[in-house]
């Protein structure tokens, strides 16, 4: 018995077209010159045209695909264009990702590379708005992630060559209320540390009223302003960066995760 010839391949790149609801008759021989409907070229062949209905106008995707089955076609309707290319790309990722994971990335004789960024000398202004007064620890090691490595070599910076202000307007205000010294003694006495390095450390004065402090309540090294918000507007007007601290609570140690 004769093998059935193969489906001449139309076009090897997939098509849209907008049809109207009704009947239509597929090539499925690949010959007809007004693809991708039949034109009657199949007559002499082994192949049928393929009846499609449509039930309302849409955007339709296809395509031809040459396969051992002759009367093979494979053709894709979808809503609109963009609805084909989502899984064709998905498919693309999910390869690309398989052969990456392939390659080995814990070769021995590649490492990562350590780079001295040229820092300058720092502007920064910090906004210190927690909801848990405790927080201010954590938040005052953003402070020393900031100062220590621009002490330290090759940039050698001198504190006086750092301007940083603290604009302090949450919970953590109770933290410099003379009052409370005893309970937050700890953070209290490395804010007085940053602030003899010369950062500025200043509290919203609509906070603290809010509190129901003056001035004679907070610390000696607190300046009283009148609104953060504003406060926080002006620095950064002045070419200050803006760093808020985001503060978690740590679930899990280093051990544990590293």
């Amino acid at each position: 018995m004769s093998e059935k010839p193969e489906p001449v391949i139309a076009d090897t790149k997939p098509c849209s077209l907008e049809l109207d609801p009704g009947t239509y008759w597929w090539c499925s021989c690949g010959r007809s010159k007004g693809q991708p409907f039949c034109d009657g070229s199949h007559k002499g062949t082994d192949f049928e045209p393929v009846e499609l209905t449509l039930d309302e106008k849409k955007k339709y995707g296809y395509a031809h695909v040459n396969t051992q089955q002759p009367h093979h076609i494979v053709m894709v309707a979808i809503k609109n264009c963009k609805q084909i290319m989502k899984p064709i790309l998905t498919s693309i990722l999910v390869v690309l990702l398989a052969a990456m994971s392939t390659t080995t990335y814990a070769d021995a004789d590649t490492k990562a590379e350590y780079v001295d960024t040229p820092y300058t000398e720092q502007k920064v202004v910090f906004d210190f708005y927690m909801d848990d007064p405790k927080k201010i620890g954590s938040a005052l090691y953003w402070i020393r992630s900031l100062i220590n490595p621009l002490m330290d070599a090759p940039y050698n910076y001198a504190p006086e060559f750092m301007d940083i202000v603290v604009v302090i307007h949450g919970t953590e205000i109770v933290t410099i209320a003379k009052k409370n010294y005893k309970k937050y003694q700890q953070v209290v006495d490395r804010m007085r540390y940053y602030s003899d390095l010369g950062v500025k450390f200043k509290v919203c004065g609509l906070a603290a009223k809010d509190y129901q402090y003056s001035e004679a309540d907070f610390q000696d090294f607190i300046e009283i302003v009148p609104s953060a918000i504003t406060e926080l507007a002006h620095w950064q007007l002045k070419g200050y960066a803006l760093i808020t601290p985001k503060i978690m609570f740590k679930k899990y140690s280093i051990e544990e995760i590293r």
